[in-house]
């Protein structure tokens, strides 16, 4: 055994408390310094845990001592029988588990290979059946072809392709009987090993190699779970999800865009009327506004044709159309269109000037002439113009009169009373007189009753002739207030 002095070669530096110490002129890789080897200062020792370089070692624990700047120091070589010792040692202990046992237990021969079937336990298995897979007597596509083999011994084999919902399995006869297959041995699960579930649900009981579709990335179940969806990329496993394929490897397409949705890159949306694809990961950020084609999230990838309006995503037949807010450049459904709606639209006729729509049915209507004469009558403010524009003459004094345009004449007025008979001339001379009606305005005494008698009525006048009728006998009035109405027509 070699007897290694101490090495003593330059100087050192090492922080209080720390672990690495440098060196100066030192070549302690060169040296054979290794881990294990002690280091010295003064009357302090550190065991080596590596040695980095020939400038470099790290201590195995903190450095109990000062600070040292380019102080002597001292590397003591463990011997190599120690160190030899305490590899053994480790050895022993890494291979005391059993594994050596186990594997000393084993009977080796030609083509059998070792392996682990459990801790401290080996068995050995054929090259064949690593390399070739199953040994069957024959192979089929589906369970029609092995019919072909019904009448088999007993203890034939056949492997099944496809058993009728995507899984293999090996079927074997149970006897020397026609037909007398044994249950299937699944070799794997419906579609193959990987199970395609679609998009991630949490109500769902997932199993070991479903697949499913979360954000836009495939991800494959490493333990059978339910509620614990897989994580967010960038992050590619937790728990009980494993990454197959990132989102972002090709184009998927999104649908309309909403602002709730959190996109990926490579995303692709529908928004007003065009298509976009993200440029990155974002939540809240809509696309630009047309004519403008990209911002920091978006960029068109298909512009639609000339305007910019859009409508909405469903509607009914024949509903009208209608604006989505104010300056808005999108429509929304306004809902059928009323039978009034209808009448307005189905309208029976050929549109020209001075033409009125009138209703013909329920849902159907026509165009009358609209003559300068009703025009006149439209555009009236109030009903006094209304009738002047019936060719209603009317004064309103007293007397008074309202002429009507067939020449028929209402006139009248009040009389405050006179002095014995006298005569009440019109305010229009009538062509006729149909009536003269005269009413007297206040309360008799005693028994006395009044009455009027007109005479001498002519075009242009009458007389009247007030009187008391006061038991039995009559006597003239002196002044009496009365009303007077009198009707006839004019030359038209």
């Amino acid at each position: 055994m070699a007897i290694r002095p101490d090495y003593e070669v330059g100087t050192v530096s090492v922080t209080a408390g720390g672990v690495t110490v440098t060196g100066v002129g030192t070549l302690w890789a060169a040296a054979d310094i290794q881990t294990g080897d002690t280091f010295k200062v003064k009357n302090l020792d550190a065991i080596i845990a590596s040695v980095d370089s020939n400038t470099q070692i790290t201590l195995r624990e903190a450095w109990t001592g000062g600070a040292l700047a380019a102080s002597s120091y001292a590397i003591r070589y463990q011997p190599d029988g120690s160190r030899y010792t305490a590899a053994t040692r480790a050895l022993i202990e890494l291979l005391g588990n059993g594994n050596l046992t186990a594997f000393s237990a084993l009977a080796g021969a030609l083509d059998l290979i070792p392996i682990f079937t459990g801790a401290g336990a080996m068995t050995l298995v054929s090259r064949q059946e690593l390399t070739q897979g199953i040994d069957v007597d024959a192979k089929v596509e589906t369970l029609a072809e092995r019919a072909g083999y019904d009448g088999q011994a007993a203890g034939f084999t056949v492997l099944v392709a496809n058993v009728g919902d995507g899984r293999s399995a090996v079927y074997f006869k149970a006897s020397n009987t026609l037909g007398d297959w044994s249950v299937p041995a699944y070799l794997t699960g419906p579609n193959g090993t990987f199970q395609s579930k679609g998009n991630y649900s949490g109500a769902i009981t997932y199993a070991i190699g479903d697949v499913v579709l979360q954000n836009g990335s495939s991800w494959i179940a490493r333990v059978v779970t339910t509620g614990n969806p897989p994580p967010t990329l960038p992050t590619t496993s937790n728990t009980q999800w494993f990454l197959l394929a990132a989102a972002g490897n090709g184009f998927v397409f999104k649908g309309d865009y909403a602002g709730a949705t959190a996109y990926l890159k490579d995303d692709v949306v529908i928004n007003q009327g065009s298509s976009w694809i993200a440029l990155q990961a974002t939540t809240g950020n809509a696309p630009p506004t047309l004519p403008t084609t990209s911002n920091a999230y978006w960029k068109a990838i298909a512009v639609k044709g000339s305007g910019d309006v859009s409508g909405p995503a469903t509607n009914a037949d024949a509903n009208l159309a209608l604006w989505n807010g104010a300056n808005s450049k999108t429509l929304k459904d306004g809902g059928p269109i009323t039978a009034a709606g209808l009448a307005s639209v189905n309208i029976a006729g050929t549109p020209a000037a001075n033409k009125l729509p009138y209703l013909t049915g329920a849902s159907s209507s026509a165009l009358t002439d609209l003559t300068a004469f009703v025009r006149t009558l439209l555009d009236d403010a109030d009903g006094n113009a209304f009738l002047t524009s019936l060719g209603v003459t009317k004064l309103v004094s007293s007397p008074g009169y309202v002429k009507f345009p067939n020449g028929f004449v209402m006139q009248g007025g009040y009389d405050s009373g006179g002095t014995g008979d006298h005569t009440i001339t019109f305010p229009v001379a009538l062509a006729s007189v149909t009536a003269v009606i005269a009413h007297g305005i206040g309360a008799m005494a005693g028994t006395s009753s009044l009455a009027f008698v007109a005479t001498n009525v002519t075009s242009s006048s009458f007389a009247i002739q007030p009187r008391f009728v006061n038991s039995g006998g009559t006597v003239g009035v002196a002044t009496q207030a009365f009303y007077w109405l009198v009707m006839g027509f004019v030359n038209p």
